[in-house]
């Protein structure tokens, strides 16, 4: 098994925060690294820090 890289780590616990998309984007399950676009893995390994995705989910209660 391959060591994960920091994007992938940085990934993974931002699904664990936020593991579906917001109501207002459907509400659907986010896809696992894997399944994610390599446009998205790009990214995560380009900037892998943590998002803050609040904004979106802060009328979700």
């Amino acid at each position: 098994m391959a060591e994960k890289t920091a994007g992938q780590i940085a990934f993974e616990e931002d699904l664990r925060k936020y593991p579906n998309y917001p109501r207002s984007m459907g509400g659907g399950a986010r896809p696992n690294w894997e399944q994610s676009h390599p446009v998205v893995r790009w990214s995560w390994e380009r900037n892998p820090t943590a998002r803050n995705l609040d904004r979106y989910y802060a009328n979700e209660n």
